[in-house]
C-alpha cells in the first residue's frame, strides 16, 4: 500500500468513495469570478490553457482501489500543476497588458488635463495684462 502525504490529509478530512470518476469541472469559474460577473465585471478565464483538469474521485474501499486512486491522484497532480502554471502565466500577461493600456490612457488624460489647465490659466494672464493696461490708462486720465 502506498503512503502519500496528501493522502493522510484527505483521509483526515474524509474521502469520497468512487474510483477516478471526474467531478464536473467549473471551467475555471470560481466564486470570485461569479461575484465579479454579478458586480458588472467580466469573468476572466485562461483561454490559452485549455480546460481545467477534472478532479478525480477516490475509491479507498480496498488495497487495490486505494493504490489505483493514489496513481490517479498523482496523475491529476501533475496535470493540475501544469495547468496552474499556464493559468498564472496567462494571468500575468493579461494583467500586464491591462496595466500598459491603463498607463497609456492615464498618460493621455494627464496630457489633456495639463493642456486644458494651461489654456485656462493663460486666460487669467491675459486678464491681468488687460487690467494693468486699463489701470495705467485711468491713472493718466487723472
Amino acid at each position: 500500500m502506498r503512503h502519500l502525504p496528501w493522502l493522510v490529509l484527505l483521509l483526515s478530512i474524509g474521502g469520497q468513495q468512487a474510483i477516478a470518476q471526474p467531478e464536473p469541472s467549473t471551467g475555471g469559474a470560481t466564486a470570485s469570478t461569479a461575484a465579479d460577473t454579478a458586480a458588472g465585471g467580466s469573468a476572466w478565464s485562461p483561454q490559452a490553457c485549455g480546460a481545467e483538469p477534472a478532479r478525480p474521485v477516490l475509491d479507498l474501499s480496498d488495497r487495490a482501489k486505494y493504490n489505483r486512486s493514489a496513481d490517479v491522484v498523482s496523475d491529476y497532480e501533475a496535470k493540475a500543476k501544469t495547468w496552474g502554471a499556464c493559468v498564472m502565466k496567462q494571468a500575468r500577461a493579461d494583467m500586464q497588458a491591462i496595466s500598459a493600456a491603463a498607463g497609456s490612457r492615464m498618460t493621455g488624460i494627464d496630457r489633456e488635463a495639463t493642456q486644458i489647465q494651461a489654456r485656462v490659466y493663460a486666460g487669467f494672464g491675459d486678464y491681468a495684462a488687460q487690467f494693468k493696461t486699463a489701470q495705467e490708462r485711468f491713472e493718466k486720465q487723472k
